[in-house]
């Protein structure tokens, strides 16, 4: 979660330097950290931002330019810098990632895509742990690292 909220920082910031937002920074950052929070915390960082523009005197243009930002941060979260960071983080391969989003989108909607990458996590151990199903484990990512896990050590006993 952290490489994703310095990645997001710097694609705010890049993107409230180039529309001419004061302080920039500090919005870039604001935006970044309310990522933490589910759905709300990205639209409150916005709107907060394009408040703030219209405060110091921003015009429309101005406001248009911080929407196609937040629009185009979201969409590269979505769809590129989700699938890497956060698809490594549980060893799956990036196609099935972006796959299984689309598919939890088309099937329960906004929940279904916050929850595909945990369930297809779930699958994914499920099918490393199962010796039939292991094909398929390895054809959604890489193969875990055996290690210290308590699968493993039940395994040992």
């Amino acid at each position: 979660m952290g490489m994703m909220i310095v990645a997001l920082w710097i694609l705010y910031g890049i993107g409230f330097s180039i529309i001419g937002v004061k302080h920039f920074l500090i919005f870039a950052i604001l935006c970044g950290l309310l990522e933490i929070v589910p759905f709300v915390g990205n639209l409150t960082g916005n709107l907060v931002t394009i408040l703030m523009v219209l405060a110091q005197g921003g015009g429309s243009s101005m406001v248009l330019g911080v929407v196609i930002t937040y629009a185009i941060v979201q969409f590269l979260q979505t769809y590129l810098l989700e699938p890497l960071v956060v698809g490594a983080e549980v060893n799956i391969n990036p196609l099935f990632t972006i796959m299984v989003i689309v598919v939890g989108e088309l099937v329960w909607g906004i929940p279904g895509m916050v929850l595909a990458i945990p369930l297809l996590g779930i699958v994914k151990i499920i099918c490393d742990n199962v010796e039939p199903l292991r094909p398929y484990g390895f054809l959604i990512g890489k193969e875990k690292k055996s290690g210290n896990g308590w699968i493993d050590k039940m395994k040992k006993a």
